[in-house]
């Protein structure tokens, strides 16, 4: 999809903004890509770059001590990818995001990006808006570990609908806190409810 075409598709994420207003902050991102696999943000990096994913699913995890890979989030299309432990505390980053699909996406250098909004007020709002989207996420899945069962937990990343068939059941039992042999059980007991 072309440069100009894509911005009305950003529109509906920035719905007080001119397709003028975006080609401001458009301007000063890069559109990049990396193949399946590729990291976007590697242990102990300091990266300080935030990206609009235009295509693709990515995945953060941290590693144990023992090595194991523990999925903490999935971000697939017109989601905002970054370590912000290292954009909001400016410490190295202690998760690794990595693409599980070839990926596109709009990468901004995030000091440039706050000036940015801040000689730029009418990007309050969308501002606000990417900020509120993210607390919700985060308190639904911290609340979804406190209260949901692990199918529970399972049937709402289904209702998801974008990850179903494109991420790995390692990753997906990962990020559920289950081992595959676990998520296993679980589609067989959902499939045996419908």
């Amino acid at each position: 999809m072309a440069y100009k075409e894509q911005l009305s598709e950003y529109l509906e994420w920035f719905e007080d903004l001119s397709k003028e207003d975006l080609d401001k902050l458009f301007k000063l991102a890069t559109y990049k890509t990396i193949k399946a696999g590729e990291l976007y943000v590697d242990l102990n990096s300091e990266r300080r770059k935030i990206a609009y994913l235009q295509k693709g699913i990515m995945r953060s995890y941290y590693i144990r001590e023992d090595g194991e890979e523990i999925t903490s989030q999935f971000r697939w299309e017109k989601h905002i990818i970054g370590s912000f432990e290292v954009l909001l505390e400016k410490k190295p980053s202690s998760l690794i995001i990595q693409a599980l699909e070839d990926c596109e996406f709009w990468e901004i250098d995030f000091d440039v990006f706050q000036n940015f909004m801040e000689e730029n007020p009418k990007f309050e709002k969308a501002k606000e808006k990417i900020l509120h989207q993210l607390i919700i996420y985060y308190h639904k899945r911290i609340k979804s570990f406190i209260i949901n069962t692990p199918e529970e937990r399972y049937e709402q990343l289904l209702q998801e609908g974008m990850l179903a068939n494109r991420v790995q059941d390692k990753y997906i039992a990962s990020f559920l806190g289950v081992t595959p042999v676990s998520l296993s059980r679980i589609r067989k007991r959902i499939s045996k409810k419908s």
